[in-house]
């Protein structure tokens, strides 16, 4: 099933950091464009939460150029963009640098000409993997 709304979360590839520190990073974004999106467009809002916010995707970028760029295009485009700098309260280094970036809520069809090539957060495609395409199985059995 589609869905006509989403989030989008974006993190650079180019920070590191630990699963906790991501997660921390990308649950800070989304909450940040809820409650922005709840006092700027309510009613955009309302939308989201009425499908019951179930569309996130968390997406990669390869750095802070390219993560400026999709905020810019976002932002050109009218799409709401909630940047999450980290506080530097932890011992990972991360300090004053843009973890995660939200676009959204809004309408899928608004928001996937920004973001729709990026690849899912984690995500390697199986050739990149040194794995190819599975092998056909048969039944036959040897003599």
């Amino acid at each position: 099933m589609a869905y006509p709304e989403k989030l989008v979360i974006l993190v650079p590839l180019s920070v590191p950091m630990t699963a906790g520190k991501l997660a921390s990073q990308v649950a800070h974004a989304a909450e940040g464009a809820c409650v922005k999106a709840s006092h700027t467009d309510p009613e955009r809002y309302a939308r989201y939460v009425n499908l019951g916010m179930r569309v996130k995707y968390v997406l990669s970028v390869k750095g802070e150029a390219e993560l400026y760029a999709k905020m810019a295009e976002a932002a050109k485009r009218g799409l709401q963009v909630t940047p999450f700098m980290d506080g530097g309260s932890t011992t990972e280094g991360t300090g004053g640098v843009i973890t995660a970036v939200a676009i959204g809520p809004d309408a899928a069809a608004r928001i996937d000409p920004v973001t729709g090539k990026l690849p899912l957060y984690g995500y390697e495609p199986p050739a990149k993997r040194g794995r190819g395409r599975p092998k056909k199985r048969t039944n036959k059995k040897s003599a």
